[in-house]
């Protein structure tokens, strides 16, 4: 046989000693398991910790990706308005309202002014007939339509995409937390 190995008579029958040694075995697989479960525990809620931490950071790059496409689109609304001559009123204050915008394209319209019998025409005396600002209208028109086609894909494309990783991080850390709040009890 096996060197080193008690032998025991199979014949013999000691049941204090197994139910003994069970007691043992059963003290050791519960003393084992409850260390593991702790750790299992100590690791799970260190996860769900960076989880809630990358939710944060999520929602914050959300929020930033959101108010830049915002702000690129009031860049591009102001731009336009710059292009339409209605972002300032004649005393150069900041028109933000679109109602009073539109009435001032109606005012400034040369249209509506060569309607009015004057003679002169919209581009008399406004400088306007200077290729020079008409290239820095076409500029600013320029820059305004690249805005808002940059919003137009923000919008469509990179902020519906963070809302929905967002959405689905959000589940899955409310999932984890739940898990270790039920395992922790």
């Amino acid at each position: 046989g096996m060197q080193g190995l008690p032998v025991e008579d199979p014949h013999q029958n000691s049941p204090p000693r197994t139910y003994d040694e069970l007691l043992a075995f059963e003290a050791k697989r519960r003393t084992y398991y409850a260390e593991t479960m702790s750790s299992v525990l100590q690791e799970l809620h260190a996860a769900v910790k960076v989880l809630i931490e990358g939710k944060h950071e999520t929602s914050k790059a959300c929020r930033l990706v959101v108010a830049s496409s915002l702000a690129s689109q009031a860049y591009a609304r102001d731009m336009d308005a710059i292009f339409q001559d209605c972002f300032v009123d004649d005393s150069c204050n900041i028109v933000t309202n679109p109602w009073q915008q539109n009435k001032l394209m109606k005012q400034r319209d040369p249209a509506s002014i060569l309607e009015n019998n004057n003679s002169e025409g919209f581009f008399a005396g406004s400088g306007l007939e200077c290729e020079l600002l008409e290239k820095a209208l076409e500029i600013q028109s320029s820059i305004g339509n690249a805005f808002a086609d940059t919003t137009k894909h923000m919008n469509e494309n990179i902020v519906k995409e963070f809302k929905e990783f967002e959405h689905d991080l959000f589940d899955s850390v409310e999932e984890k937390m739940e898990v270790a709040e039920r395992l922790s009890d």
